[in-house]
């Protein structure tokens, strides 16, 4: 396996993104810096509430919380061309800001683990995490061959994503967006979809050839390191973990954002210690300017 091959290059990245990208921000500007100072001094602020808050009710990403909160985001439409997803987000690439319609940035997540597939060529693929599915959708017109199975912790994700299953075809707007050639149109349909819970998956030991999460560790602070423990216990080639680490949010504003969110507070060196040997990383890809995030691929120690 060739770790060159797995990873996006630049004209890629580019082309992928370019229909998604609505100007370029000038960074230099008084707005600007006055926007970012404003934003880090709302998610220390932020922080400090949580802190509070989180003195009084304990942990605060609780797998029932998230539950609960994620169960409202996905019983409404989050996909390509959506009414409720927001209109535009500023992303960050190479020291430079680009404001890009919303779900660009995910675009480029969907090459990225289209081209991992290509490389590693697994069966059997499972997400961890999959929100309402329609990412696993897409991948699967690509990759009609591999046997894609989603699980998700929330009963609304997992309804949505039956929900869209059952039309007759996916909307033209969730089509336009795939990056890639559909080599089949109904490949949706054969992805599979169950409720569980990422710290204890009812799957066997190496049951997937590659195991993945995408922006989903994020929210599992309260089981992260059980959670991992089963990504590796099921996985048999790869687990590719598309999350953000502390070594991707370097920018004040990020560290303020990520830590105010309680995200992930595992460094990618701490895998390790979770029997993840961590073999390739990659982040030179677009990310939000409040939060970083790299590919990491690991295999089981």
């Amino acid at each position: 396996m060739n770790k060159n091959n797995l990873f996006l290059k630049e004209k890629e990245i580019f082309e992928c993104i370019k229909p998604y990208v609505l100007n370029e921000v000038d960074t230099s500007t008084k707005a600007w810096r006055t926007f970012i100072s404003k934003s880090i001094r709302h998610w220390k602020l932020y922080r400090v509430k949580m802190f509070f808050k989180k003195c009084i009710l304990g942990t605060l990403k609780t797998v029932k919380r998230v539950n609960k909160e994620y169960n409202q985001v996905w019983s409404t439409n989050q996909y390509p061309g959506s009414k409720d997803i927001a209109s535009s987000n500023f992303l960050l690439h190479h020291d430079k800001v680009y404001e890009v319609f919303a779900w660009g940035e995910k675009r480029v997540h969907l090459l990225m683990f289209s081209k991992l597939i290509s490389g590693i060529k697994p069966l059997k693929y499972l997400e961890v995490g999959c929100g309402n599915g329609v990412m696993l959708m897409m991948l699967s017109l690509m990759h009609p061959e591999v046997e894609f199975v989603g699980i998700e912790l929330t009963k609304a994700g997992v309804d949505s994503a039956k929900k869209i299953q059952a039309l007759d075809q996916l909307p033209s707007e969730i089509l336009d967006f795939v990056p890639g050639e559909i080599k089949d149109a109904s490949a949706y349909k054969r992805v599979v979809f169950k409720q569980g819970n990422a710290a204890n998956l009812l799957f066997n030991n190496n049951e997937f050839d590659m195991v993945c999460t995408s922006l989903a560790l994020e929210q599992m602070n309260a089981v992260q390191d059980q959670a991992i423990i089963e990504l590796s216990r099921v996985s048999k080639k790869c687990v590719a973990m598309l999350e953000p680490f502390p070594d991707f949010n370097k920018t004040n504003l990020q560290k303020a954002h990520t830590i105010g969110r309680s995200y992930l507070s595992l460094a990618v060196s701490d895998l390790a210690k979770l029997g993840l040997n961590v073999f390739a990383v990659f982040d030179k890809f677009p990310s939000k300017i409040t939060r970083g995030a790299g590919l990491v691929l690991a295999r089981k120690a």
